[in-house]
């Protein structure tokens, strides 16, 4: 079979990982402080201080093995922390959902996965500002 015989869909995938990242420059911490300490409200514990590379924070926001829950999991987060993100992209904070997944979670040796961004979930994220990356490792 052709190149594209080993595709993936997020189905097939063992385990995904979404983690939210809150970063900045060295000058700009106190804004991440603020943001993470108003974070807390909508989503208790997601700010537990700056992390030790002193750039900002994150936190984990998902680990299903279900794309479809990542994507439920993301609109949640984007719909209760709307306002606290672009406040932080306003103060040049960068904020990213990161979906990671890990090449020995592929199933029986897929080299390609495909997460399916629908409307909804596009909207939200250009509602929020929230940037998303898809990390393979």
């Amino acid at each position: 079979m052709g190149r594209l015989s080993k595709v993936a869909t997020a189905e097939e995938v063992r385990a995904m990982y979404t983690v939210v990242r809150f970063t900045t420059d060295h000058d700009n911490l106190m804004s991440v402080t603020d943001i993470g300490q108003r974070l807390n409200a909508v989503r208790p514990n997601s700010f537990r201080g700056i992390r030790k590379v002193g750039d900002g924070f994150s936190f984990d926001l998902c680990d299903s093995d279900q794309w479809v829950h990542h994507r439920e999991v993301i609109i949640g987060f984007v719909t209760a922390a709307g306002e606290i993100i672009r406040d932080a992209v306003s103060l040049h904070v960068a904020v990213t959902a990161d979906v990671a997944i890990e090449p020995e979670d592929l199933v029986d040796g897929n080299k390609l996965v495909t997460l399916r961004l629908d409307e909804d979930l596009i909207r939200k994220l250009s509602e929020s500002r929230l940037a998303l990356e898809v990390s393979r490792y």
